[in-house]
């Protein structure tokens, strides 16, 4: 976290406050308060005079994880023997399920991305969001010289903390989700290097590109022991959309609207099935008791409640024509 006089000095510079005793002294608040003087400070963190010391650098930076001093820990068998003193952090990026669910305690979370990645659903998942013989689809970074990935870093500061988040990912990620452990540069209100979980085409559970309309139809018909698959993308594509909008790109838009398309299909088959065979295709979109209520199997309950949830969108995917 930087001094509080240089979060004064960037919000000084920005119309939304008229003096310095709006605010707050937290860096959070001032996230939440202030999103353009945030936008403005990432722009500008290497042009702007923080008027900071080298000795206030080096009191408030703490010696982070080295991704060989992970692989170490992880090759030390079971148990998970190793150990790291307390005066050191780890910072972790999540651009999947780890943004909206994390499942581990942190000091902090930090909206920002990284270069040269996009995210893609590429990777197959048998346990949390699939099963044996009928995988789902999640999200891995793919390289691109290009590309900007959006997601939220997670900073972890001292030994109990480290140890049980990586506990929880190595298992998570690695053990039954087939990812390996990289590095990258963070770009948020500084610059960091990051560990982060990306799934290489060697692994076992990669499934690689395929048509949207087909990446659509994987997604809407799985489920894991974590939940269904919808679940996965629309909490992605909805946090995102809060947070990080500019990271919504195409890939997740376009498969948004097809998931949206083949709910609206089903939606319209329910319809039938419920209520009368022979509304019209209008009458099949008003809202309908029996549609939304009504659950025929056991795999139903995340699909009707995506009825309720995203009928707006639902609609709107029944105006425009399929690709």
């Amino acid at each position: 976290m930087l001094p509080i006089d240089s979060y004064n000095r960037m919000a000084e510079r920005c119309g939304c406050f008229n003096n310095k005793q709006n605010i707050d002294s937290s860096e959070k608040n001032w996230q939440q308060q202030c999103y353009c003087s945030k936008q403005q400070y990432i722009r500008d963190m290497n042009s702007i005079d923080l008027d900071i010391t080298s000795e206030n650098q080096v009191r408030n930076v703490e010696k982070q994880l080295t991704s060989n001093e992970i692989s170490e820990w992880l090759h030390q068998g079971s148990g998970f023997k190793w150990s790291c003193p307390e005066t050191q952090s780890l910072l972790v990026f999540g651009y999947g399920s780890l943004v909206w669910l994390p499942k581990f305690a942190f000091h902090n979370r930090e909206v920002g991305y990284v270069h040269g990645f996009v995210r893609r659903f590429w990777q197959g998942n048998i346990s949390h969001r699939g099963v044996p013989g009928s995988p789902g689809r999640v999200v891995t970074l793919v390289p691109d010289d290009k590309g900007v990935t959006w997601g939220v870093t997670f900073h972890l500061k001292g030994k109990k903390q480290i140890e049980a988040a990586l506990r929880h990912l190595v298992t998570r990620e690695m053990i039954n989700g087939g990812y390996e452990i990289r590095t990258a540069k963070f770009y948020g209100h500084r610059t960091y290097d990051i560990l982060t979980f990306v799934a290489m085409p060697d692994n076992a559970h990669y499934l690689g590109p395929a048509p949207v309309e087909t990446v659509a139809a994987t997604i809407v018909n799985s489920r894991g022991r974590s939940g269904h698959n919808l679940e996965y993308i629309f909490n992605l594509i909805d946090t995102l959309r809060r947070e990080a909008p500019q990271g919504v790109d195409n890939h997740l838009t376009s498969l948004e609207e097809a998931c949206h398309r083949i709910l609206c299909s089903i939606f319209k088959k329910r319809h039938r099935i419920f209520c009368c065979s022979d509304t019209n295709e209008t009458e099949l979109m008003t809202d309908c008791r029996e549609c939304l209520t009504t659950k025929h199997s056991d795999d139903d309950h995340y699909i009707i409640y995506c009825f309720a949830q995203r009928m707006d969108r639902i609609r709107l995917s029944s105006m425009s024509d399929a690709p």
